[in-house]
C-alpha cells in the first residue's frame, strides 16, 4: 500500500464524513461519485473494516468508521500544520519548466518583467528539451500546450489560447500557386511542426461548418516550430498550424502570406500546471495572473474571461474557481 495513496484516501474519507454524502463530497473534490466510492472501498479493504453503511437514502458512518476518524483526525491536522509550514518556507521560489518555442519567444520576456515587478519572488526557469525528458532537477510548475490537460493529478490553469495559421512565402506561392481549398494543399510541399504531427490537423471553414483534415503524413518534413518557420521563410513550402504570434511581424511586413484565411484551425491552449495542494503558493498565483495579463496584451493570443481550472484547486486558487 503506497503511503501517499493511503493519505489521499483518508482525506477523501474525512470529506465524505464531513459532507455526509458521497455526491456532495465528490462535487467538493472535483471528482465523480463513482471515483469517490471506489476510493472509499479501497480504503476499507486496506483497513479491513467497513467505514460506511450504504442506505437507500444515502450513507451512514459505522462505529468502526467513527473510531477511525477520531484517531486519524489529530494526525492529519498535525501533518497539515507541518506541510503548510514547509510550503510557506519555500513560498517565494518557483521552479518552472517551459516549452522550447514559447519559452524562448514569450516566457523569458514575461518572466523578466515579472521579476522586476515582484523582486521578492524568485523564478528558476528552464527550457524543456523535448529530446531529453525532464532534464533532471525539481520543477513544481510547468507550461504545456495541450487542447485539454492530460494529467488529471495536476492542477491546470488556462493561460491563453494560441491561434494557428497556414503561411507561405510570396516567392513559393508565385512559383507553386496559391491553394484555393484545403484539398489543394496535397499538391504542395507542406510542413508541420513535430508536436502537430501527433494530431490530425483539421481546418474548419468560417461560417459554413465544412471541415477538412490534412493528412500530416503528406508533410515534407517536421521539426521544431522555429526551424519550420525558417524553412517556410526561405520558400520551402507551406507551414501548417504555425502559431500566429510567431509569424505576426512577417505577416505585417509581407514576408509571409496567410494561406486559406477563411479556414480556421482549432487553437492550441497554453496551461500552467502545478501539483495539487491545499496550501497553494501565493507566488504561484501571482505568476499565473501575470502570465494571463501578458498574454492579454499580445494581439496574437486569446485570453478568455472565464478562468478554466482543471484538477482540484484549493478554494483560494487564483481569481475564482470555474470547473
Amino acid at each position: 500500500m503506497a503511503k501517499s495513496d493511503f493519505l489521499s484516501r483518508t482525506r477523501l474519507f474525512l470529506e465524505v464524513l464531513n459532507e455526509e454524502s458521497l455526491n456532495q463530497a465528490a462535487e467538493s473534490l472535483g471528482k465523480s461519485t463513482p471515483q469517490v466510492s471506489r476510493e472509499i472501498a479501497k480504503l476499507e479493504q486496506e483497513l479491513h473494516v467497513k467505514l460506511f453503511t450504504r442506505l437507500p437514502t444515502g450513507i451512514r458512518v459505522t462505529r468502526e468508521g467513527a473510531k477511525f476518524a477520531e484517531q486519524i483526525l489529530p494526525l492529519i491536522e498535525r501533518f497539515d500544520t507541518l506541510e503548510e509550514s514547509l510550503i510557506r518556507e519555500t513560498d517565494q521560489e518557483i521552479n518552472l519548466f517551459l516549452p522550447i518555442t514559447e519559452g524562448t519567444e514569450l516566457f523569458q520576456k514575461w518572466i523578466a518583467r515579472f521579476a522586476e515587478a515582484n523582486p521578492d519572488v524568485r523564478v528558476n526557469s528552464r527550457i524543456r528539451d523535448p529530446n531529453a525528458g525532464q532534464n533532471g532537477g525539481y520543477f513544481n510548475y510547468q507550461v504545456v500546450l495541450e487542447r485539454e490537460p492530460a494529467d488529471d493529478t495536476l492542477v491546470a490553469v488556462r493561460i491563453c489560447s494560441v491561434p494557428l495559421v497556414c503561411v507561405a512565402a510570396p516567392a513559393y506561392l508565385a512559383k507553386a500557386g496559391t491553394p484555393e481549398s484545403p484539398e489543394d494543399l496535397l499538391r504542395h510541399l507542406i510542413r508541420v511542426s513535430s508536436r502537430e504531427m501527433e494530431l490530425p490537423v483539421t481546418l474548419h471553414e468560417t461560417g459554413t461548418g465544412r471541415s477538412y483534415t490534412v493528412p500530416t503524413g503528406h508533410a515534407g518534413d517536421s521539426g521544431l516550430v522555429l526551424a519550420l518557420k525558417n524553412r517556410v521563410l526561405e520558400g520551402g513550402g507551406i507551414g501548417i498550424a504555425v502559431p500566429r504570434y510567431l509569424v505576426e511581424s512577417e505577416l505585417e511586413t509581407g514576408d509571409l502570406i496567410e494561406v486559406l484565411p477563411d479556414w480556421q484551425i482549432e487553437p492550441e491552449v497554453m496551461w500552467l500546471l502545478r501539483p495539487q495542494s491545499r496550501f497553494p503558493s501565493d507566488a504561484g498565483q501571482k505568476l499565473a495572473r501575470w502570465f494571463r495579463k501578458e498574454a492579454s496584451e499580445n494581439p496574437s493570443l486569446t485570453v478568455s474571461e472565464r478562468l478554466n481550472v482543471f484538477g482540484k484547486p484549493a478554494p483560494t486558487d487564483l481569481l475564482r474557481r470555474d470547473l
